[in-house]
């Protein structure tokens, strides 16, 4: 999910940093348009239940530590409401953090309608000639 968030972002605009697979620091993705740093934590597991407030945490303190005030967890499968509940929490503090949003990856699919379709399928590794039904 990494490569191809990574992917869909540059499609977007943004310049992409994708940080190591281990010892990340709190953040999969670093993203940056327009001057702003955006830290991304992804999160492919099969159960929301199991992306929660530790997760927001990690990538709150990273963002701390690196004076960041923009964060985003894209997970595959939503967070739990203990996630949702400390980044709702965090934004209310006296921290420099504006914000931290909880993302799934169809509603990032779902704001790209200016991203070529046929880009999209090859990021999944769908063969568009292959896969066309016959009129």
């Amino acid at each position: 999910m990494r490569f191809f968030s990574k992917e869909i972002y540059k499609l977007l605009g943004y310049k992409v940093y994708l940080t190591a697979a281990s010892n990340d620091g709190g953040k999969d993705i670093v993203l940056n348009k327009r001057g702003e740093k955006i830290f991304v934590e992804c999160k492919s597991h099969k159960n929301s239940n199991s992306i929660g407030r530790p997760d927001a945490q990690k990538l709150c303190g990273a963002m701390v530590a690196e004076n960041i005030t923009k964060g985003l967890i894209l997970s595959v499968n939503g967070v739990n409401k203990n996630c949702i509940n400390y980044c709702k929490k965090i934004k209310s503090k006296k921290v420099k953090i504006d914000s931290i949003e909880c993302l799934n990856i169809i509603d990032l699919l779902e704001s790209c309608s200016e991203i070529d379709g046929k880009r999209i399928l090859e990021l999944c590794g769908i063969d568009r000639e292959k896969n066309k039904r016959a009129v």
